[in-house]
């Protein structure tokens, strides 16, 4: 569908501007009226043609290969567009367009129709005088002429502007209008219609004004009466208004004459123009072959006077007709035509209507596919199936599954396999002499040629097996690769969400960490805090209780032993010495841990009333300090 849109817009785009380059300026108009038309009609029939030619191959008979099959390997398909989402939007978007301007078209017709129904009208001929009361200027719509009732009875309306209405009726310019306004809804999102529309309007005015002034007015002043109405009221889109806009080009249009060279001329640009459209907008050009021989062997034979089996079964073998199908995608071609699946059976019937039922059976199918669905092959195989070809041969255009394995006991029966059939006679043992054996030859003859046909079916079927085993094996070695290949992708989705999670997590863990670290250095600095006001209270009494202690304090030390029988050492020491503790003792600060450095820093300054060493283990002391 949308290749035939594109093809009929470009070939639309192609032949108006044509049109608007070489012909909207001339004085031909109803040529002109004729051509818009058919510039409508030429591009929307012609992406539907098919062009076909003939195309002689000479025939080369030969027993070898009733039918030959073609199978490519499907790849498999990646969308990464929800192509059926889109569909839907574009088609919301187009029923939207065509719902608005269909109800637009629908009220300017009601509205039209109201006035002409609901005001005083007058008949004259064929002419219907519409008298409206409000202000306006005179237009039409079929055979309706609106006017204003004050004016036409005050005679204040120019007989020239009524027969310019006359003209528009008598043409029949509002089917030319409605015809567009129809276009323009289906089409509405294609601007070339509405451009064509101004240029179809242009050209009725065209019309009329030509026809207004064969009546014998001055063109002088008709040309004032399209000045004084040039800036009038608004009028419905399906009417045809006497002020219609460009009045400079009617004006100009009024003062030029016919010319049959500019005519001629422009046919003559024409014709390559519309070659160009047939060549590149056609639904498609086909070769259908037709099959010559120029060998006498076949079409005389020595015995061709003679009507006897043996010449019949010659003439099935030489003039038997094929059936070429070649299937790519979703299109389907037999002989070269290109025919639609639904009607595929029918076609096929077209083809082998003249033929026998033993003229069927050796009917030779030749098929090429390429990129096809098993669904669709499978619907194609239905319509195929109700052919008359399918009903008395019993064929299918399926290849049939591979055949089982062969079990044990079978092998060991196999049967040795037939001779070879009996080599053709040469050319020079095929006459047949007159005489009284003439019929038995004829008969050995007969035999001889159904052999080779028989052993040709036989060797067919072992390739058509070999075939579709090598399609099987295909088919599997593709579902194989799409399972790997999903099954790697899987796993790269599970290892980037598995690290994925563990980048969560250390985060997480480093988020702790910081907060731990915040919360240890806060303790740190009010434990500093709390050491350094313990130290300044120590000082004051120590001045009070011992003023007279100077220098180096002694080291008051007791070893005794606790309830657990470990050697418990109580050390109370003025001194700044750190030497003789060790690095691996566990250090406490009003029983909590502290590192090594900060309890060297509480001894080191003095500030400890009490160190109490316990031993824990052999080789690791408790050092417990109290300020």
């Amino acid at each position: 569908m949308l290749i035939y849109l594109l093809k009929s817009g470009l070939c639309l785009l192609i032949l108006f501007s044509f049109y608007k380059l070489f012909l909207e300026n001339e004085n031909f108009h109803k040529i002109k009226r004729f051509y818009l038309l058919l510039a409508l009609l030429i591009s929307f029939v012609l992406p539907l043609i098919t062009f076909t030619y003939e195309v002689e191959v000479p025939l080369t008979p030969s027993a070898e290969g009733f039918q030959t099959l073609e199978i490519s390997p499907q790849e498999p398909e990646t969308t990464l567009i929800n192509w059926q989402f889109v569909l839907y939007v574009v088609m919301g978007i187009y029923l939207a367009g065509f719902i608005f301007f269909s109800i637009r078209f629908f009220r300017n017709l009601r509205s039209l129709l109201k006035e002409a129904s609901s005001n005083e009208r007058l008949t004259e001929f064929n002419y219907i005088y519409i008298l409206l009361g409000k202000k306006l200027d005179p237009h039409s719509f079929f055979n309706y002429i609106f006017l204003n009732k004050t004016e036409f009875i005050n005679d204040k309306i120019s007989k020239a502007v009524i027969e310019h209405e006359k003209a528009h009726v008598d043409q029949k310019h509002s089917l030319d209008l409605v015809l567009i306004e129809v276009l323009q809804i289906i089409f509405w999102f294609n601007p070339l219609f509405y451009w064509i529309k101004r240029s179809i309007k242009l050209n009725h005015e065209f019309l009329a004004d030509r026809e207004v002034l064969s009546k014998d007015f001055n063109a002088l002043e008709y040309s004032n009466i399209l000045f004084n109405y040039s800036s009038g009221y608004h009028h419905n889109s399906l009417s045809s208004p006497i002020n219609h806009s460009l009045i400079k080009k009617r004006i100009i249009m009024i003062t030029k004459d016919f010319s049959i060279k500019k005519l001629l001329t422009r046919a003559g640009l024409f014709l390559p123009v519309l070659g160009c459209c047939i060549f590149f907008f056609n639904n498609e050009i086909v070769a259908k072959t037709v099959y010559t021989t120029n060998n006498p062997e076949i079409t005389e034979l020595p015995f061709a006077q003679e009507k006897n089996p043996v010449e019949d079964i010659d003439k099935l073998v030489l003039q038997q007709p094929d059936l070429k199908i070649r299937i790519e995608g979703e299109k389907v071609w037999v002989n070269g035509k290109s025919v639609k699946p639904e009607s595929f059976a029918a076609e096929i019937d077209a083809l082998t209507s003249k033929l026998k039922e033993e003229e069927l059976e050796d009917i030779s199918i030749h098929m090429k596919t390429k990129n096809v669905n098993d669904g669709f092959m499978e619907n194609l195989n239905k319509e195929f199936a109700k052919t008359r070809l399918a009903k008395i041969t019993g064929r299918s255009i399926l290849p049939p599954p591979p055949p089982l394995p062969p079990s044990p006991e079978a092998v060991r029966e196999i049967p040795s396999p037939p001779p070879p059939p009996a080599p053709p006679h040469p050319k020079h043992e095929q006459i047949i002499e007159e005489g009284p054996d003439s019929s038995e030859r004829m008969e050995m003859r007969h035999r001889e040629h159904s052999a080779r046909i028989e052993a040709e079916r036989a060797r067919l079927e072992r390739e058509k097996e070999i075939l579709r085993s090598e399609k099987i094996r295909i088919r599997e070695m593709e579902r194989k690769l799409q399972e790997d290949q999903r099954l790697s992708e899987a796993e790269k989705e599970r290892l980037l969400r598995d690290q994925a999670r563990e980048i969560e997590r250390m985060e997480k863990i480093g988020l702790r960490m910081e907060k731990r670290q915040i919360e240890l250095e806060k303790r740190q600095e009010e434990m500093e805090r709390r050491q350094k006001e313990a130290q300044k209270r120590q000082q004051k009494t120590s001045s009070e209780s011992s003023p007279a202690v100077k220098g180096n304090s002694q080291v008051l030390s007791e070893n005794v032993k606790n309830e657990h029988g470990l050697v418990v050492k109580t050390v109370v020491s003025k001194e700044n010495s750190i030497e003789k503790y060790s690095r691996d003792a566990v250090y406490y600060l009003n029983d909590e841990q502290i590192s090594y450095q900060k309890a060297m820093k509480i001894i080191k300054e003095g500030s400890a009333k009490q160190v109490d060493i316990r031993k824990i283990s052999e080789n690791i002391d408790a050092v417990k300090i109290y300020i």
